[in-house]
């Protein structure tokens, strides 16, 4: 297949997106990792995450993971509010989202 960061696949509806995603998951989870994200499903390799990406700026800028916040609202944002203890979700997150975090913020 080559080099890709990322496939975005688009949907008719959300219960769409999370059908094709559990089923790319339990086909091909040695390989990618696909989340959905209301009507589309983001397919990435495995191992690479938004949490991934933000180890990397860490590093890079030298920053330590307690003075580093994430905020998200979907599922493949999870792996970005677990990295530690600074993790949040928005109100309007859907409730598998809401319940891996203790924080939540409301606009």
């Amino acid at each position: 297949m080559g080099n890709y960061a990322q496939i975005v696949i688009s949907m008719d509806n959300p219960q769409m997106a999370l059908d094709l995603a559990q089923q790319i998951n339990e086909l091909y989870s040695d390989t990618i990792v696909a989340y959905a994200n209301k009507f589309v499903v983001d397919v990435v390799p495995k191992g690479i995450s938004k949490a991934f990406g933000l180890e990397f700026v860490m590093k890079h800028l030298g920053l330590d993971i307690e003075d580093v916040y994430a905020i998200g609202d979907a599922d493949n944002d999870i792996p970005l509010m677990t990295f530690n203890k600074n993790g949040a979700c928005m109100m309007q997150s859907e409730e598998n989202v809401k319940k891996m975090q203790h924080i939540y913020i409301a606009l």
